[in-house]
Parts: C-alpha cells; sequence; structure tokens
C-alpha cells in the first residue's frame, strides 16, 4: 500500500498543485497562517506574499481598510505589516481613552480604517477630524449641508463621529478611490516612525500578556517567575524565569507564543501528577527550569511539545531518585545533613 501511494502521489502534494487552486486554498487562512505557510518553500512565499487580492482581502477582515489602492507601496503584503505594526503601536499607548495625545501619524493610518480602532476614537474633536482625515471647516461645511439636504446656514460642530469624519473625506474626494491614493500618500511619509516605534510596542504587549498568563497559572508561578519575599498574589513586576524573557522578547521563541508556555504547564503539571514519591515535589521546579534551559535552543525554532519535555526530564527526575533513596537508606538525619550530598553537587542540575 504505501509503494501505490509513494509511486502515485508526490510526497510534497500540495506544492504540486497548480497556482490557481493554491490561491483558492490559502485564501481560506488567516494572516498567521499564511505567513507560516510561506516559510515551507520559496514556491508557497513567493505565493503568499505577492498575490495582492489575499492581502487586500485581510486588511478588510482584520484592521476594516477596505482599500480600493495600494498607492505607491510595493504591495498589499507591505500594506498589511504596517497597518498591523501601527495597530499594536497604537493599542500600546497609555492614551487609548484620550485620543488627543497620540501623534498625528497614527491617526493617517487609523483613518483607513471604516469603523474606530479604539473606543477613544468614536467621537473626535473638530479639530482632531479635520487633521485626521485631512478637512477643512468649508470640508465639514459641505458635507453637513449635503447631509441635511438644505442650503441653510449650518453650525459646526464640537465634535464629530468617526463615520461623519470619513463620509466628509469622501465627500471632499467624490471618491473612496481617490480618498485611498491621498491618505496613502500621508501614511507614506510614516514609515520610518512605525518601524522604530514598533519593537518596544510589540514587547510591552507580550510582557502584559505573559503577566496575564502567570496570573491565571499562579499555582505553578515558581517555574514561570522568580519570587521573592513578601510578593504579592499577582505577578506582574516579578523577574521572568528563561522561558518568560525569551516569550517576551519575541524574537526567540518560534511563532508558537503562548502556545509554547501553555505547553511548558502542561509538562509541569503532567511532570508533578506522575511522580510517585511526594518528598521529591520541591525538586520539580528546579527539574523544569533545567529541561527548558536544555531545550531552548529547539524552542527557538519550533514548537516544543509537553511530551518532548516529559521525555527529557526523565534523566533530571532519576538523579533526583538516586540521590533521595540514597539517602533514605541512611536514616532522617542523614536525609537532613545531607540534602546536598556530593551525588547531587556532581551534576549540573545542582551545582
Amino acid at each position: 500500500m504505501a509503494s501505490f501511494y509513494s509511486d502515485y502521489f508526490p510526497k510534497d502534494l500540495l506544492s504540486s498543485l497548480s497556482a490557481e487552486v493554491l490561491y483558492i486554498i490559502l485564501s481560506y487562512l488567516p494572516a498567521k497562517s499564511l505567513l507560516n505557510v510561506s516559510e515551507c518553500n520559496r514556491r508557497l512565499r513567493d505565493l503568499c506574499q505577492n498575490c495582492n487580492s489575499l492581502w487586500k482581502h485581510l486588511c478588510k477582515i482584520d484592521f476594516d481598510a477596505d482599500l480600493t489602492v495600494k498607492g505607491s507601496f510595493p504591495s498589499f503584503y507591505i500594506l498589511y505589516q504596517l497597518l498591523y505594526k501601527s495597530r499594536i503601536i497604537l493599542e500600546d499607548t497609555d492614551y487609548s481613552t484620550f485620543s488627543g495625545y497620540l501623534p498625528d501619524w497614527l491617526y493617517y493610518w487609523s483613518a483607513l480604517s471604516t469603523k474606530p480602532p479604539l473606543p477613544g476614537f468614536r467621537n473626535l474633536p473638530a479639530g482632531r477630524t479635520k487633521k485626521t482625515w485631512g478637512l477643512t471647516e468649508e470640508d465639514l461645511t459641505n458635507y453637513q449641508l449635503q447631509s441635511s439636504k438644505s442650503r441653510e446656514i449650518v453650525r459646526l460642530e464640537r465634535y464629530y463621529s468617526w463615520t461623519d469624519g470619513l463620509e466628509a473625506a469622501l465627500c471632499k474626494h467624490q471618491s473612496r478611490q481617490r480618498f485611498h491614493e491621498v491618505a496613502l500618500k500621508r501614511c507614506m511619509r510614516s514609515q520610518k516612525q512605525i518601524h522604530k516605534t514598533f519593537p518596544k510596542a510589540s514587547r510591552n504587549q507580550r510582557k502584559r500578556a505573559f503577566n496575564k498568563f502567570q496570573n491565571e497559572h499562579r499555582s505553578l508561578k515558581n517555574i514561570l517567575s522568580k519570587q521573592k519575599e513578601g510578593s504579592g498574589e499577582f505577578l506582574s513586576y516579578q523577574s521572568p524565569h528563561k522561558i518568560g524573557q525569551d516569550y517576551i522578547e519575541g524574537s526567540y521563541l518560534h511563532k508558537s507564543g503562548i502556545k509554547q508556555l501553555e505547553s511548558y504547564i502542561e509538562f509541569a503539571t503532567q511532570l508533578e501528577q506522575g511522580l510517585d514519591i511526594a518528598e521529591l515535589t520541591k525538586d520539580i521546579p528546579e527539574c523544569v527550569l533545567l529541561v527548558y534551559e536544555k531545550l531552548s535552543p529547539t524552542a527557538h525554532q519550533r514548537f516544543i511539545q509537553a511530551e518532548e519535555f516529559l521525555d527529557v526530564a526523565k534523566e533530571y527526575l532519576e538523579r533526583v531518585k538516586r540521590v533521595w533513596r540514597w539517602q533514605n537508606e541512611n536514616g532522617t538525619e542523614v536525609r537532613k545533613t545531607f540534602r546536598d550530598c556530593p551525588v547531587v553537587k556532581a551534576h549540573p542540575s545542582y551545582r
């Protein structure tokens, strides 16, 4: 049977499909999955990154940016990246509920969306509305006249909704395509600010996610963060162990992210549950930390299952059990006195 399949079906069935069929398959994937597929081989990378229709659709789905043109940007793939980074920077700000403190270029990128990206953007002051969409008082007056379908004098409002600002811009440029061309020109000038600001904003986002994760797993706090005496119930200000540091830095753990942390927690839980000597429970955190220390280079390249962690942990657990048996055979006093016996100290895990 195996020879039959090898004779009639290629090993890499996905790459053997035509570009048209692959485009249909790829159109069902979210952005993260699309990027993962692009790492399989050169052909899939070119198909994923160079298909403007895919990324144009994802701009609309993920950021409510129903763009008609890409302007001077090389591709919609590049536009999607910049929209994603601008949204991370926007969510990182401490002033998300009071939009007046944000730099102008963040408003320019937000103006590409048909919906307000944050709750504080639902209603903007008149001055901010004009800056965001490149409007004048005359433009706002014309929009209100057109909306009211009358020629009476209209008093300008102090605040405008997000929809009003967008509709006023469309009224000014008379077409969605022309509005997008002008808006993308303004965005084009702020690429450097986005690339400069994004790393810090992204790291802050991962740090908040890690703090939330460890607060949800407080029973295993010793394997996630270095604990201090008198530390409170919440661990937001504790120093993370290596796996936490790798996750926060972002460039070290592979794309698994939180999924890798969940696998790590599952491994620690199974290790403790499978321990047949209750007295050795206190040695579990040290063993878990050493296992990740050994596998961290692998975690930089790919996702590690809990079972793989457990396989590596066997040698450390066996060492701990040997020491415990030796100490137990020589009596309680010996176990208390020689907890750090030469057998333990001989192993790197207990130096």
